[in-house]
């Protein structure tokens, strides 16, 4: 799933994409990251590179974690985001 967000994130800022149809994309993908880009959206460019960022990071961490460790890292962080 971050890897397709990842994906999606790289291809507005790459501007293949706009960012309404980046939200689409998104929304296929995990509802719960739809709601976040929405509220990031409001910032433009930089609300998505805030998103890849933090995909990007999350992906760094996951390789050096067991993947239960990794799933609350991300479960926090997702929930941090939203509130």
């Amino acid at each position: 799933m971050l890897e397709a967000l990842k994906a999606v994130a790289e291809r507005v800022k790459s501007g293949e994409i706009s960012e309404e149809q980046g939200i689409k994309e998104v929304e296929s993908i995990s509802p719960k990251y739809a709601e976040l880009i929405q509220k990031l959206n409001v910032l433009g460019p930089a609300g998505w590179m805030l998103l890849f960022t933090i995909v990007q990071t999350i992906l760094a961490g996951l390789q050096t974690l067991k993947s239960d460790d990794a799933q609350k890292i991300v479960d926090a962080i997702t929930q941090q985001l939203l509130l």
